[in-house]
């Protein structure tokens, strides 16, 4: 029996050939020809057809040989792959074949100076080939699931801007000057990248640690706006909801993993506003050491200074990834393990921001009082000067602030104060825009408005009051049911519960003193540690 399906295997292979690489080319080249007689068309050849000739060609080897090394199989419907191919050229178009035979159908008619072969090669091959290509892909979404609809979601049939690819190239040509230290000797096949994060901009930076493309997970909030959301998605990120547990998410991640390719993740699960590295989440680090992949530490030092979270502004400054080890994980807290690592190749990095050409009235988004008596209404954020207790900070030309004595300390130095005190008061109450998400299931939609209202946090309670009365529905949110605090951009809180998501965006009070303030009141049902 199986010398009989050897037998019958080789049949098929060897009738393959003759039709697709014989019979058919022969076939168009007759009808071609036959086109340019009887219009009485012809052409010289054309030296770009010998190139689009041996793009397509190898297009052509290049797929039918990533098919038979990633998915056990062969470019024929009666012997298909085992496994669904991603990966690739199939990571570029979903049928590079079709692709590429169409581009050596197209090199071919200008080597032979046939304008009937480029009709028929041409256009009515592509359209030919692409309405095959949809019947066919029928049967791989009944074969593969899922797994082929989220395939078909990502990869198109024509190939797209390489974005992620473009972004490589911008950084590879120091668009921003961007600086690799440490271990090199990356895994080949598929593994983490774990990374401190303070600025937009490091997922950029980090494609500078290898040419295979690095998959992020991202908030969901970022993909909201339709623009920032089409680029998110066209780069290879994956959307989070970090609000709740997100399965979606942990099965694109699985499947990446599977299919032999990089993770990055941002442990501290957002920006960090001071700069400093504020600690992995416990859920993402216990979650990240059960992967079974080698996990790779990174420390990103400089970026705060690009794009401090406070000030909204990128700028062109020099950065530089240190490369680490990777993680072990063996007889420790997954959470110690990753700061440990992370940490120390943070240890000499000092998170200094140079305020020229930042917006220096949001500073009071993080230092939204004195640094020294706590005071909010005689502090000026821009001028960095107090008229209650008269203290006085002039920023360095290092990037750092001194005081009136002379002494020099980082920004996250200086309202470390103010953080830690953002909840002595016994309650709040602030003017803000509130907004919350209809369905926490399906696509990622944008927030359905509330309207404007009054914000009131206090120890027991966040309340959500309308202005106009009928506005909306006055939203009451025990503290005990909060379940998820975060910040958006820097000018949004986001609290969740079991049931649903709501925004607030404070006219004129710190975001991060009222993530501060809900932080510690709901500590103990909450994993984040509080900053301080």
């Amino acid at each position: 029996m199986e010398n009989v399906g050897t037998f019958k295997r080789y049949m098929i292979i060897t009738a393959y050939t003759i039709v697709f690489w014989v019979a058919l080319p022969l076939t168009l080249i007759a009808i071609g020809k036959g086109i340019d007689t009887a219009m009485r068309l012809g052409g010289a050849s054309s030296a770009w057809g010998w190139a689009l000739l041996g793009a397509g060609l190898a297009l052509l080897a290049w797929a039918a040989l990533w098919l038979r090394i990633q998915g056990n199989g062969l470019p024929i419907s009666a012997l298909p792959p085992a496994r669904l191919v991603v990966t690739g050229p199939y990571g570029i178009v979903r049928h590079p074949m079709y692709v590429g035979y169409n581009v050596a159908l197209i090199g071919l008619a200008l080597v032979l100076g046939s304008p009937g072969l480029l009709i028929i090669g041409g256009p009515i091959f592509l359209l030919g080939w692409i309405a095959y290509a949809l019947v066919e892909e029928r049967g791989l979404r009944r074969r593969f699931g899922a797994e082929y609809l989220a395939y078909q979601a990502e990869v198109a049939l024509w190939p797209r801007v390489p974005l992620y690819r473009i972004i490589q190239i911008l950084v590879a040509l120091r668009v921003m000057p961007v600086n690799v230290e440490g271990h090199r000797r990356l895994p080949r096949g598929p593994f983490v990248v774990v990374a401190n994060h303070a600025c937009y901009l490091d997922p950029a930076l980090l494609s500078r640690l290898i040419w295979r493309r690095i998959r992020f997970l991202a908030t969901a909030e970022a993909f909201r706006p339709r623009l920032l959301g089409w680029a998110l998605r066209r780069s290879g990120a994956i959307p989070l909801r970090r609000y709740r547990v997100d399965p979606v998410a942990c099965r694109r991640m699985l499947r990446h993993l599977s299919y032999g390719e990089i993770l990055g993740l941002f442990v501290e699960g957002e920006r960090a506003p001071l700069g400093k590295y504020e600690g992995a989440m416990p859920r993402a680090a216990a979650t990240i050491a059960q992967l079974g992949v080698p996990v790779i530490p990174v420390g990103i030092c400089g970026s705060y200074d690009a794009g401090p979270r406070w000030a909204s502004v990128l700028r062109r400054k020099p950065v530089t990834l240190r490369v680490g080890a990777p993680v072990a994980f063996a007889g420790q807290d997954p959470t110690q393990a990753i700061d440990k690592a992370i940490s120390a190749l943070l240890d000499a990095s000092v998170p200094n921001v140079h305020l020229a050409g930042l917006p220096r009235e949001r500073l009071s988004r993080v230092l939204w009082g004195c640094p020294r008596c706590l005071d909010e209404r005689e502090w000026n954020a821009a001028a960095l000067r107090c008229a209650h207790c008269g203290a006085h900070f002039a920023a360095t030309p290092h990037g750092l602030f001194a005081d009136s004595e002379g002494a020099t300390q980082t920004l996250a130095a200086l309202a470390e104060p103010l953080f830690a005190a953002a909840d002595t008061v016994p309650k709040i109450a602030c003017a803000a825009q509130g907004a919350y998400e209809r369905v926490l299931v399906g696509p990622i939609r944008p927030m359905d408005s509330l309207g404007a209202g009054t914000l009131h946090i206090s120890h027991t309670a966040l309340s959500f009051t309308p202005l106009a009365a009928g506005a909306f529905t006055p939203l009451h949110i025990p503290i005990e049911r909060i379940r998820s605090v975060t910040t958006e951009r820097a000018d949004t809180l986001q609290i969740a519960t079991g049931e649903s998501v709501w925004q607030f965006k404070p006219e004129s009070m710190s975001v991060f003193r009222l993530y501060q303030i809900v932080m510690t009141w709901a500590k103990p049902r909450l994993e984040r540690p509080v900053r301080a």
